[in-house]
């Protein structure tokens, strides 16, 4: 991840039980954020930064703009479950937002 280029996070499946079966999370309602010591970003499905595949899997992907509102460092990124209740954390992971080349 670079401050002057787009990023997608390679598309991820989610499995659960003692015998790992698929779990199929696209009538999930999801919501999540990007942090950084600059700032934070939003993350869900109407502003286009978490994507559900036709497979069920999920992704984030940032615009170029989006790397750099979120500056050089370290990036947190958080998505929970909201619907179906509980709300529970889906994923939890950082990465490091690297100064691009001008």
């Amino acid at each position: 991840m670079q401050t002057n280029a787009a990023w997608q996070m390679p598309p991820i499946a989610f499995r659960a039980g003692s015998s790992p079966q698929p779990v199929d999370i696209r009538a999930w309602v999801l919501g999540g954020v990007a942090r950084s010591a600059a700032g934070a970003l939003t993350l869900d499905l109407i502003n286009g930064r978490l994507m559900i595949g036709d497979d069920g899997r999920l992704a984030i992907s940032l615009s170029q703009a989006d790397c750099a509102a979120l500056g050089e460092g370290r990036i947190d990124f958080e998505v929970m479950r909201l619907t179906p209740e509980p709300t529970r954390p889906l994923l939890r992971f950082a990465t490091i937002n690297h100064q691009g080349l001008t």
